[in-house]
């Protein structure tokens, strides 16, 4: 855990830990250089539970750094990260070793998240489990798991520690996600294990269009590796329209679906999922597709129902699948 200013949710954050059905762990948490009344915070807890190893920034050097420093220091054999506003559920470790220990070909593997407010009030529950196969493919496009719910293995399968890429402020764990795929595979537990907090001060509300620059960058360069026959330019544009729902370079409409259909094809004929994985893969498409509609309507309500009415002539079960998915979790 890496935290600067964070005393509002920190007590609740640690002890969430602190209380987890397995208790063989190393807590490592990094104050970085905090103003407000963490430091105390953190000395009054780790008084209390000689598991806490408390490391202290002399500066403010930001979350990637500071996570670096942890995984450093760290001995355990898994990593499980927890950001200082979120809330483990008490059985995640135990859920998530237990997977690790046998399963020892997945790198990284996380769970369902249960969004709540400042509050601590429930709402929207996301996704779903999630198999090796659409786990590596939903990668392309956006981080398949929350932050706070990753437990990945510290050691490489070249045997050199795991370290975050400093070279931006935001979306390092999506970045960190291809690292880990680049040595084994990823799963998503089909049950909740972290409470995850919507605020203001979320580093993905107060740099939103620094992280989605990000992102767009990391998703070109993972789409690039699978389907190398398409163009930098149309890879990019896909990127951009998933992430961001920007349609860049006069890309048409027509454009973006027949490019994350050469994409999904590349990787179909790569990795030959299974009927059942396969399905998955297909839906995941159309659900990303979906994603960038929405957030396009904003710019081009015309060409947002012309990517969507592409995308039904091709894919209309899925696509008619994927939309009543996709409301009935913004009702939620």
């Amino acid at each position: 855990m890496a935290v600067y200013n964070g005393a509002r949710f920190l007590r609740e954050a640690v002890d969430s830990i602190l209380d987890q059905t397995l208790t063989d762990f190393e807590f490592l948490i990094v104050d970085d250089a905090s103003t407000d009344e963490t430091p105390v915070i953190l000395k009054q807890l780790a008084k209390r539970d000689d598991r806490i190893v408390l490391i202290r920034n002399e500066r403010n050097l930001g979350p990637y750094p500071s996570a670096n420093r942890a995984l450093d220091r760290a001995r355990g054999e898994y990593i499980a990260r927890l950001d200082a506003d979120d809330i483990a559920l008490s059985d995640r470790l135990d859920r998530q070793v237990c997977y690790l220990d046998e399963n020892p070909e997945v790198f990284v593997v996380g769970g369902i998240e249960i969004a709540i407010n400042s509050d601590g009030v429930s709402g929207r529950s996301g996704r779903s489990g999630l198999n090796p196969l659409p786990f590596r493919y939903l990668a392309h496009f956006t981080a398949p798991i929350v932050h706070s719910s990753a437990t990945f293995q510290r050691i490489s399968a070249d045997h050199e520690p795991l370290r975050y890429s400093q070279d931006r402020l935001t979306a390092q764990d999506f970045r960190m996600y291809q690292q880990l795929l680049d040595h084994g595979e990823g799963y998503r537990l089909p049950v909740p294990v972290v409470k995850l907090r919507e605020h203001d001060a979320n580093i993905s509300k107060t740099h939103r269009s620094q992280q989605a620059e990000t992102a767009v960058t990391i998703s070109t360069e993972a789409l690039r590796r699978t389907c190398p026959q398409e163009s930098e330019a149309n890879l990019r544009a896909l990127a951009s329209f998933v992430i961001d729902g920007d349609l860049t370079g006069g890309m048409r409409p027509s454009e973006v679906i027949h490019t994350i259909l050469a994409v999904e094809q590349a990787f179909e004929t790569l990795h030959k999922p299974s009927d059942h994985d396969r399905a998955i893969i297909r839906g995941l498409t159309v659900n990303q597709i979906l994603k960038g509609v929405a957030k396009m309507r904003h710019r081009s309500l015309i060409g947002a129902v012309g990517i969507a009415t592409r995308l039904a002539r091709r894919r209309p079960m899925s696509t008619s699948r994927e939309v009543l998915a996709i409301l009935s979790r913004r009702r939620a």
